[in-house]
């Protein structure tokens, strides 16, 4: 059994996770810290399911953020898989919340650099373009279903 949110905005996202009219959810992190994988973008994998949602997305902001020298670099190569390190199915968290209850069971946590890389540098503008990347990628495979 599932335990009671200790933060009234943990309650909130349950209550509209409960409703069945999320399509699919978001959660971003940039957390403070440096080296490894902390150096660049990258995903939280899903189960891909039949609309392959997660590889598309993940494949459409790939293309996009390669071709555009503004944006951070997202390559998918440090993508967490389902399952792996802390991406655990069993971890109450909010991806695992929502990806039981959204529509199109999908529920995607990007981590974003605090610092980056001397070739892919944390800066606003690039935070903003790489996001206005995944919105294309969302909306893109959005389109196609």
């Amino acid at each position: 059994a599932e335990t009671a949110p200790i933060y009234n905005e943990t309650a909130k996202l349950r209550e509209i996770a409960d409703s069945g009219q999320v399509l699919m959810n978001f959660d971003f992190h940039s957390p403070h810290h440096d080296g490894g994988i902390n150096d660049y973008p990258y995903l939280m994998k899903i189960p891909d399911g039949e609309n392959k949602i997660y590889s598309r997305i993940s494949e459409y902001l790939k293309e996009a953020t390669e071709k555009d020298e503004v944006s951070l670099t997202y390559t998918g190569e440090q993508d967490i898989e389902y399952g792996g390190q802390w991406n655990s199915t069993d971890t109450p968290n909010i991806k695992n919340y929502f990806l039981k209850r959204t529509q199109l069971k999908a529920s995607i946590t990007m981590e974003t650099p605090y610092f980056g890389l001397d070739d892919n540098m944390f800066t606003q503008e690039k935070a903003i373009r790489m996001g206005k990347h995944l919105y294309n990628a969302v909306y893109k495979v959005l389109k196609e279903m």
